[in-house]
Formats: C-alpha cells, structure tokens, sequence
C-alpha cells in the first residue's frame, strides 16, 4: 500500500519539481519507490505484520513499565547545519546522507505509529535550529497535543533561523 501510494502520488510530479521537493539523499530514497519499484508486497506485509507490531509492543511496554506520559529526545541526533551542495550530514567525522541523520531520532515513533511531537528547542551558535520531540503512549494524541499548547503558551517566540550560517 505505501509504494502503491508513493507511486500514485509522486509519479505525477514533472522532473522539474522534484529537485525543489527533494534534497539529493532523498531523491536517492523515493525515486525507485516512485518508479514503482522500492519494496514488493511481501517485503511491505512483512513489515506492517510482524516488524510494526513488534515495534510498537515495545513502545507500549516501555511506557507502562515506567509509568511515563511521554518520552523526550532531540529531534535530531546532531545539531542543524547548512546542508551542502551534496545534502551531506556530518557527525563526529562520518559522512552519510543527511536525510538518514537528520531522521534518525524520530523514525522508530513514526514507523510504530505513535503519536509524536517535535517543537523548536532553539538556536545553535551559528543561529540555525535545533529541536526537542515528545513521543507519547498510543492514542494519547489529544493529550501530547494539549502539552504542546501549554508548553507553547510558556516558550519565548524564538528568532529566525540564520539561513546565511558558514557551512
């Protein structure tokens, strides 16, 4: 169903349009998966039946065995940079396509399917964003999204992010 919706969905889009979508790493991503490839049925069942399921059981059992209403981490393993010419992150020396470090943190809660929350946490030095997310139990959406008002309400409105930050 998700490479059927893939394909269905971006296989419209002009050649012209994609790069504006997608950043080189991304494009690495979704292209076979628009060009009707990327996974077969079994691979996608396999993932929906055992693997999600699997994933989400351990979610559920890590926020009742710890009494927790919420878990919080930063957005993104590594703080934001400008993304070069090649859509490269950096961390602690190793390259890797941005779009897998950038994605790292936030992509167990959102293949489980749970609800999940990323708001602005700041600036780095440099002035670019960094982030903090909440995950919560599932269906506990209405509440995640109510602490992401209150939490709002109390945060400063923070400046623009510089755009013009050295790479």
């Amino acid at each position: 169903m998700r490479a059927t919706f893939c394909h269905t969905r971006w296989s419209g889009w002009q050649n012209s349009e994609r790069p504006a979508v997608w950043g080189g790493d991304v494009a690495d991503i979704l292209k076979p998966i628009a060009a009707g490839g990327g996974f077969t049925e079994a691979q996608y069942r396999e993932a929906m039946d055992v693997h999600r399921p699997t994933l989400q059981a351990l979610y559920r059992n890590y926020f009742t065995e710890n009494n927790l209403s919420a878990v919080v981490y930063p957005t993104t393993p590594i703080v934001a940079e400008p993304i070069d010419p090649k859509q490269r992150g950096h961390d602690q020396g190793d390259a890797a396509p941005a779009f897998q470090k950038y994605d790292r943190n936030v992509s167990p809660a959102s293949n489980a399917g749970i609800p999940s929350l990323s708001v602005p946490a700041g600036l780095t030095p440099d002035g670019l964003p960094a982030g903090i997310t909440f995950d919560a139990p599932e269906n506990s959406d209405n509440a995640l999204l109510d602490f992401g008002l209150a939490l709002d309400a109390l945060e400063p409105i923070l400046p623009p992010p510089n755009l013009d930050a050295p790479a």
